[in-house]
């Protein structure tokens, strides 16, 4: 699109003052890591009070509706997909 108009995908962003530090990018990849992480323990706090709620009903004798099964079969791919996103963070600094 940006060549169509005659442009490169360069002018689209403004030139950075100066190159960041060593230090500097250390930082911003340990923000990014916790932000990473923090997405991931929302999802994983949301989704287990799912199953807990799930488990719950079935330790109480009640029949989980398809509805249940069905929100549970999301919990349960939404919490693989933060796990797999977990060990997909690099842990370096």
């Amino acid at each position: 699109i940006a060549r169509a108009m005659g442009m490169s995908v360069t002018d689209l962003f403004p030139p950075r003052a100066r190159e960041a530090t060593a230090d500097e990018r250390t930082r911003l990849r340990q923000f990014a890591l916790r932000a990473d992480l923090q997405a991931c323990a929302n999802v994983l706090g949301a989704e287990s009070a799912v199953v807990q709620i799930a488990a719950g009903d079935l330790e109480r004798g009640l029949t989980l509706t398809a509805e249940d099964v069905a929100r549970l079969a999301v919990a349960r791919d939404r919490i693989e997909a933060a796990r797999h996103a977990i060990g997909a963070l690099k842990w370096q600094s």
